[in-house]
């Protein structure tokens, strides 16, 4: 199933979904990751490994990435609203960004603070 994907650039501020902005060949001298929503497990006590697992590691660490590829239903969080539950993560991904799309609010995923250099 493919996906679309669409990124906003406007007054240097880049606006799109994390996994799909790549800044690679470029020197970012800084930016903001903001959230629009959230995928989570359904079930309290993975919710609460979740997240206490992913305060305390990275987006790119192994850790976050096994979380990531637990076998269990997922809910998506948009605006203090729960959506789901799913069969699997990626099946909330998809729904949650469609909606996102759908009500034309990507906010600032991704904000560029500082200049952007080409790196040659």
């Amino acid at each position: 199933m493919s996906h679309k994907r669409r990124i906003v650039i406007r007054n240097g501020t880049v606006t799109g979904f994390a996994d799909e902005v790549s800044f690679a060949g470029l020197t970012v001298t800084g930016f903001d990751k903001k959230r629009v929503s959230r995928v989570l497990p359904t079930g309290r006590f993975q919710r609460g490994c979740f997240l206490v697992l992913r305060a305390l590691v990275n987006d790119e660490s192994k850790a976050a990435a096994w979380t990531r590829r637990w076998r269990c239903q997922w809910n998506v969080q948009i605006d203090k609203e729960s959506h789901g539950p799913f069969k699997s993560r990626s099946a909330a991904i998809h729904f949650e960004k469609e909606f996102v799309y759908r009500q034309g609010k990507l906010g600032s995923p991704v904000q560029l603070v500082g200049a952007i250099d080409s790196g040659d």
